[in-house]
């Protein structure tokens, strides 16, 4: 097989597999009148709104417009949940106990990440990609 048969090969296999990830991110389940909805912007580089406070055992969705130009996630550190589905896990991980809350979204496309949180307190946002959260992309998680 030459090389252009094989990158055509490559490209037919590997291009409906790309397809299918970037509409998971960006595609979330309708929200129920009960979850409260929650507006994260990711820019390069910083979480608008930085600070943002979520009710104690009510379910939350964060949803993260990402209006920058590279990628960027979304943790909550630390945090205690239950009921966690995101659009890279929605498979329930994250019954009880601390949990990898956490979103991620290419430039221009929307991420997101759902729980309840089960204990209050005060979480840090980052962003986990290399340099972003010493470049400032930080923030504060107030559960009250």
């Amino acid at each position: 097989m030459n090389r252009r048969a094989a990158f055509q090969l490559s490209f037919v296999l590997v291009a409906p597999l790309g397809v299918a990830c970037a509409s998971a991110s960006t595609t979330p389940p309708a929200k129920p009148a009960s979850v409260v909805a929650i507006s994260v912007s990711a820019t390069d580089f910083a979480f608008t709104p930085s600070t943002i406070r979520v009710p104690l055992g009510k379910p939350v969705r964060i949803q993260m417009p990402n209006s920058g130009v590279v990628d960027h996630d979304l943790r909550v550190e630390l945090i205690q949940v239950s009921n966690l589905t995101s659009a890279d896990h929605e498979d329930g991980h994250g019954h009880g106990g601390a949990a990898q809350v956490m979103a991620h979204s290419a430039p221009g496309k929307t991420g997101w990440v759902e729980f309840t949180p089960t204990k209050p307190g005060t979480y840090e946002l980052v962003c986990t990609i290399t340099g972003h959260k010493d470049a400032g992309m930080k923030g504060t998680l107030i559960v009250e």
